[in-house]
């Protein structure tokens, strides 16, 4: 496979970069300075939520390979207790091919997300989105206590009768002006 040779910063000393790197960009991270800070991500949405008084359900849909890059403010198990502390419970889908540590990560995010309350699912599964959408409904009915309201805010079969018959008279009042 073609290569192209590119020289780090900083140094003199050339550097190898596969011709492939420019298809994989903005798929994959191939930089070193790159970062994946899942436990940051987490807790950034769990401090997110507004009204922290109001009683209401609260959920968040993480989905992740949970394989950190870089250093982090909070740690995958830290954030998941922070969502706890503030009544959010957490699903996840865990979104990984076979890597190295990814057992490890897999095994760490189904630990918190189910401690948390919250379901856990592999990415491919077939059931994990109505499973979750199932969950949320559940608890946000019972949290919400309310029933639907019904708002109807556009009728346009009001108007329709008279928009016919104004537009009937408009053309004899034009038929009669030509004759």
């Amino acid at each position: 496979m073609p290569s192209t040779s590119t020289s780090t910063p900083g140094s003199s000393t050339p550097r190898r970069s596969p011709a492939w790197r420019g298809f994989l960009a903005g798929t994959v991270s191939l930089d070193d300075d790159a970062s994946s800070l899942v436990g940051d991500g987490l807790a950034t949405c769990a401090l997110a939520f507004d009204e922290a008084d109001t009683r209401r359900a609260r959920s968040i849909i993480l989905a992740t390979d949970n394989l950190v890059l870089g250093p982090s403010v909070y740690t995958l198990p830290e954030a998941g207790r922070l969502a706890a502390d503030r009544g959010i419970t957490v699903h996840g889908l865990y979104a990984s091919l076979t890597d190295a540590g990814s057992a490890a990560a897999r095994a760490e995010m189904e630990q918190v997300v189910t401690a948390g309350g919250g379901l856990f699912f592999e990415a491919g599964d077939p059931g994990a989105v109505d499973g979750i959408i199932a969950d949320i409904d559940a608890h946000q009915a019972v949290d919400l206590g309310a029933a639907p309201e019904v708002v109807v805010t556009d009728r346009p079969d009001r108007w329709y009768g008279w928009l016919v018959g104004a537009l009937a008279v408009l053309l004899v009042a034009m038929w009669r002006l030509r004759a």
